[in-house]
């Protein structure tokens, strides 16, 4: 090897993986948005890379990272499958950008706008497979994070 190892290599116990995200809500930056397609399906999907920043959970995740993996419908998919899709993508979109976007705006930008935009992250556990895993249910924007995370007792109510 190149790299020399000293005594702290000895001291230091063998990685065992990350624990599992809690479900929760997480703020996040885009880090990677990139197309790809599945070797073992073939299907196509918009993989998002999200870093967490803050947490409104126990624990300190910053710098912990999430993927999303948002499948591209293909024509013989169920109508809800389609839906699915739709409604996942527009909610990334509108939380990215903190307000409505349209179709035709959509068609214009290219996934890669969505790099260094804050949004949040609502986690859940997937246990549909051997493995569970931590999925994102939905997203929402920045500001919705600043509200959310006041205490009840310091909101202004008008």
């Amino acid at each position: 090897m190149k790299h020399k190892f000293d005594e702290s290599f000895d001291k230091t116990e063998s990685f065992k993986g990350f624990e599992l995200l809690p479900k929760g809500k997480y703020l996040c930056t885009v880090t990677l948005t990139a197309e790809d397609e599945s070797k073992n399906t073939g299907r196509e999907y918009l993989n998002v890379k999200l870093n967490i920043v803050d947490s409104d959970q126990n624990g300190n995740f910053s710098g912990r990272h999430i993927m999303d993996f948002l499948n591209y419908p293909k024509s013989d998919d169920p109508e809800k499958t389609a839906n699915i899709f739709l409604a996942k993508i527009k909610g990334l979109f509108c939380a990215a950008f903190g307000r409505v976007v349209t179709a035709k705006e959509l068609n214009s930008m290219e996934h890669s706008v969505l790099v260094g935009k804050t949004l949040v992250a609502d986690v859940y556990h997937d246990d549909s497979t051997d493995t569970v895993r931590a999925r994102v249910n939905a997203y929402a924007s920045a500001d919705s994070w600043k509200k959310s995370n006041v205490p009840p007792d310091a909101q202004v109510h008008l």
